[in-house]
């Protein structure tokens, strides 16, 4: 049966300098539900929405180190690393400035890209620390100087921006738990407090479940799916492709006894035409 309905593709422009939106999060401007004119589909419509990411226009404005990764207590002596962005070079600088006081230094290697640690007593305890990810640190209790780290440094708290509705449910599926909310994904491109432009003309369309839309909660995520700090929490623009599909009733194998049926009955039309 044909869809005796007709669809136009649209566009939903989403700005947080726009109205009708509401803030979900009292310190980030990263979860946001806008609202919009509905979009509907008729119970006798046959087809389906389905959408995709055509434009973002996101503020790199993200401190790499932040509250998250910048710790680290040594033979019980804490050293918190300001907030910002750093090339390696300049964190052994601070680092080896606060604990050089405690008889203990660091080295950085670019061959390997890891952390010597050296301490003048001949060993040293990491009692705790937030510096895993970025630099390398684990709190493993005693270690024998000079120790170096097994991780390697990595700067980058994230790679990309993770773009989820959670108010529309898509087949798409991720490790976040959030049930097929996710959209797509953005690789950062650019360098901190730059603007990262995305456009795609031919986006990846995703069916969803939802027979109206009168409102899109979007979460703009960290790589492991945490909310994404913009810090100031400058504006932001996306642009939601809407278009529509249509399912296909199965196709039916015919069965033997079927198909024998129609041969039959094309041998008597066949007969009856002589």
């Amino acid at each position: 049966m044909s869809n005796p309905l007709t669809h136009s593709s649209s566009k939903i422009f989403l700005s947080t300098q726009g109205q009708n939106l509401v803030l979900n999060s009292a310190t980030l401007n990263t979860d946001i539900n806008f609202y919009f004119s509905p979009m509907l589909l008729a119970n006798a419509d046959t087809s389906h929405f389905v959408i995709g990411l055509e434009q973002a226009s996101i503020p790199i404005s993200i401190n790499m180190v932040n509250s998250k990764n910048n710790s680290i207590t040594i033979n019980g002596n804490t050293f918190t690393l300001p907030a910002g962005n750093y090339v390696i070079a300049s964190v052994i600088t601070l680092l080896n400035a606060f604990f050089n006081t405690y008889s203990v230094s660091f080295t950085y290697s670019s061959t390997t890209n890891l952390i010597t640690t050296t301490a003048t007593a001949g060993s040293f305890t990491i009692n705790s620390t937030t510096m895993g990810k970025n630099l390398g640190f684990v709190a493993n209790g005693l270690n024998t100087s000079p120790f170096t780290n097994t991780k390697v440094v990595n700067l980058t708290s994230t790679l990309g921006i993770v773009i989820q509705l959670d108010n529309v449910q898509t087949s798409n599926k991720d490790n976040s738990g959030s049930n097929g909310a996710t959209l797509a994904r953005i690789p950062i491109t650019c360098t901190p407090t730059k603007i990262l432009q995305y456009f795609n003309a031919t986006p990846f369309f995703s069916q969803i479940a939802n027979r109206d839309l009168s409102y899109l909660r979007v979460r703009l995520l960290n790589d492991d799916y945490t909310p994404l700090e913009l810090v100031g929490n400058p504006d932001w623009f996306i642009v939601i492709r809407v278009d529509f599909s249509e399912k296909n009733m199965p196709t039916m194998v015919d069965s033997l006894i079927t198909t024998q049926r129609k041969e039959t009955e094309k041998a008597l039309l066949e007969l009856a035409a002589k």
